[in-house]
């Protein structure tokens, strides 16, 4: 019998950031604790943040290997959409922003 993960599509979901030191712990924690059982990783897209997002970010990333880091040094909520869906590894891409909350049955 197949594990219900294969029969359940993978989710990447693409997370544009910059600058959300306050928010971002609640964001990334909100998008891991996702009741969906198929496999889910999180792309975060990292502007040149100036108040600790990145490393709040890295240091999520170091310990849990469902967390992708891709840097945008353009500030564009567009281009790091495409870079996001481009590092994704699954073809069903969620768009969560940093200040976002999802509920655990999202």
């Amino acid at each position: 019998m197949a594990s219900p993960a294969s029969t359940h599509p993978g989710i990447s979901y693409v997370m544009p950031v910059y600058n959300e030191a306050a928010y971002i712990d609640d964001a990334i924690e909100s998008v891991l604790a996702q009741q969906y059982p198929g496999e889910r990783e999180l792309v975060v897209v990292l502007g040149p943040s100036t108040d600790g997002t990145t490393e709040r970010v890295t240091e999520r990333a170091v310990s849990d290997s469902r967390i992708r880091i891709v840097t945008n040094d353009a500030l564009s909520i567009p281009l790091s959409l495409n870079l996001g869906i481009r590092a994704a590894a699954h073809d069903i891409i969620v768009r969560v922003d940093a200040h976002t909350e999802l509920p655990a049955d999202y």
